[in-house]
């Protein structure tokens, strides 16, 4: 997963480009609230380089911070604490709340703490299907900037960053036909009917599965199905999404999308 992990961090700092240079007169004005900060940095091999929260934190935004683990949690801390004292960043000008608690079920008291009149994004970047719900997704997309004047200027929403984790969806695909009759399939296939919201991508995959078995479709458009579906649910809230995919050889060429969006200004 080097390759997807390395090309995800890419896109990151190019968005973070951006924005410091639009705010560059007051970083203040961007929240970047991250709901699966690990413990900062990302490992390839023997490599580690600065993951999600620490590239946000070194370009001094505000930084809300979440890991539900409690090993990871720790680390984080630590290896803020370690950046900070590295840099000339002051973490009261940086670090907004730092929680050990799982997004999901924290997501109403963390949307409080975006204020108005400031540019936000939410990084999600779930290991597996399991670890967001679209309910999740859902309260972040419908969340409103209450300005408080003038009346007539237009409410914003939270802009989002969200990996898909769609192969770890492929593989969940294979439990459909013990669903039924085994727990743990069951369990399973409700993780990713919780990550959609609904049954619907059942049925998507098991049509282009049979299509895909006559040789009429492939496996990349059974993909494409799924990241259509997720991406459907976001309208009418969002006026543009941005898609990448690309083939990484580590997972046999099973491709993994990432998904870039602006909620809709309205």
């Amino acid at each position: 997963m080097h390759t997807h992990t390395r090309i995800k961090l890419k896109l990151l700092k190019k968005y973070f480009d951006i924005c410091h240079h639009y705010h560059k007169d007051n970083l203040r004005k961007f929240y970047h609230i991250d709901t699966y900060a690990g413990d900062g940095y990302t490992e390839f091999g023997n490599e580690k380089a600065l993951g999600s929260p620490l590239l946000a934190i070194q370009k001094g935004f505000q930084c809300f911070l979440l890991e539900k683990n409690k090993r990871h949690f720790k680390k984080l801390g630590d290896n803020i604490s370690d950046f900070l004292e590295k840099s000339d960043i002051k973490n009261e000008k940086v670090i907004l709340g730092i929680l050990n608690k799982d997004c999901n079920t924290a997501i109403e008291e963390i949307l409080k703490e975006v204020p108005p009149y400031c540019h936000s994004l939410f990084f999600l970047d779930p290991f597996a299907p399991k670890d967001l719900k679209w309910n999740t997704v859902q309260k972040i997309i419908e969340h409103e900037y209450k300005f408080k004047s003038p009346r007539d200027m237009p409410l914003r929403r939270p802009e989002l960053i969200i990996n898909l984790p769609i192969s770890g969806i492929k593989r969940i695909t294979g439990k459909l036909k013990d669903e039924e009759n085994n727990p743990e399939a069951k369990k399973a296939v409700g993780h990713v009917t919780d990550f959609f919201g609904s049954i619907q991508w059942k049925e998507i995959w098991k049509k282009y599965e049979m299509d895909r078995v006559k040789g009429a479709t492939t496996s990349e458009e059974s993909r494409d199905a799924l990241k259509n579906l997720h991406i459907g649910n976001f309208e009418p809230q969002i006026n543009e999404v941005c898609r990448m995919s690309h083939h990484d050889n580590s997972l046999e060429g099973n491709p993994i999308g990432s998904i870039l969006m602006w909620p809709r200004v309205r």
